[in-house]
């Protein structure tokens, strides 16, 4: 067997596990290109869920400030009531400002 013999030889083999360590990343490549995909769903998915909830504690928020303001209102009207009658009896007179 001559030197180039034992070349061609080595080169083949070198060749050889060169293609095995190309597919090998095409397989890394097509499975991380499938995980992308399916993240990138779960996380449209995740966004959707956000912009609902999102959406729905603004709702709940504003009903609640709604309710407040009306029982704020309520309780403003209770205690201009209650001052205009304690001011109309003579003994009782409210001091504004101390």
């Amino acid at each position: 067997m001559t030197d180039r013999d034992l070349v061609a030889i080595v080169l083949e083999d070198v060749s050889r596990k060169f293609d095995l360590i190309l597919e090998a990343h095409a397989s890394q490549k097509d499975e991380m290109d499938r995980r992308f995909v399916k993240v990138d769903a779960q996380f449209e998915d995740l966004k959707a869920a956000i912009r609902f909830t999102n959406v729905d504690l603004r709702q709940r928020i504003d009903d609640v400030e709604d309710r407040l303001t009306k029982r704020i209102d309520a309780m403003a009207d209770d205690l201009a009531a209650h001052r205009a009658d304690t001011e109309s009896h003579a003994l009782y007179r409210v001091k504004e400002g101390g």
